[in-house]
Formats: C-alpha cells, structure tokens, sequence
C-alpha cells in the first residue's frame, strides 16, 4: 500500500521554501519546467497571437528540430549515431545554458567510463548520475534555508 507522505511532505516544504508565486522564475527558483508549462497555458487560454512574434518563430523552429530529430533515424539509420537525442535537445532549449554544459560533462566522464571500465560503468553511472542530481536539488534547499532561515523558521512556527 502506498502511502501520501511523499507527497505531503513536497508540499509543506513548497509552502514554507516559496514565499510568494512571483518568485517563480528568478534566479533563486528558476523552475524551467513550470515556466514551460505556464506558456502553453497561456497560449492555449489566449491563443498564440498573445505571445511575441519572437517567440512564435521558436515554437515552429523547436517543432521542425522535433520532427527532423524523429524522422532522420527512421529514414536515414545509418546516420542515427550521430544525431543528439530529442529530449535532451528540447531540454537544453528549456533550461539554462550551464544546465546543458553540465548534462554534457556528466555524459563525458560516462563515456569516458565506459570505454576504460565497461563492467563498472554499468554498475555506477546511473546511480552517480541520480546522486549528483539529487544531491543538487538538497543543495538548493540548503541555500534557501541558509539565506533564509530566519523567515523560514518563523513561518514554521507559525509567527
């Protein structure tokens, strides 16, 4: 049986984390994904004449990259080795620049595993990968907590 506290948890912890909804977006909470999401809302409640000319053009741009990154494999095989993957090509157009610097090192040093130590390679660049990744969320709750913590703490004990 599955249990809510995850998800009790998640959400208590926004609460106290997230002052306020306009913070969403800034350097402190960037949340690519929610301003992702916000846009296609904005988009579908208020057609795409509500958004810039600027950012019409990338729309079509990301669905012609999409398209060609899914079709070039299935007509052309031979050349699917050296074509990016489309998520990781449509993350790198949603997050920011050193996110996709990073992803780029992190599957470096994988690479570099698994040509030198196939065996462990296997065994430890998910697990590794799932850590750094985990471990820098944590790392951002640390730092709001440290630049914050008074506030946090008075919001926590309800003054």
């Amino acid at each position: 049986m599955q249990t809510p506290d995850g998800t009790v948890v998640s959400v208590l912890t926004f609460a106290v984390l997230v002052p306020d909804a306009q913070v969403l977006g800034t350097d402190q909470f960037p949340a690519p994904a929610a301003q992702t999401w916000s846009a296609v809302a904005i988009a579908l409640g208020q057609g795409l004449s509500s958004l810039e000319p600027v950012k019409l053009r990338l729309i079509f741009a990301g669905g012609v990259v999409g398209a060609v990154l899914t079709l070039v494999p299935v007509l052309l095989p031979k050349y699917e080795k050296y074509l990016p993957s489309a998520s990781a090509f449509g993350l790198a157009w949603v997050f920011n620049w050193y996110y996709g610097l990073l992803f780029f090192l992190g599957a470096l040093i994988a690479l570099l595993l698994e040509r030198r130590q196939p065996k462990l390679a296997k065994e430890l660049t998910l697990p590794v990968a799932s850590g750094v990744v985990a471990g820098g969320s944590l790392m951002g709750v640390v730092l709001v907590f440290w630049a914050n913590g008074g506030g946090i703490l008075k919001k926590l004990l309800g003054g």
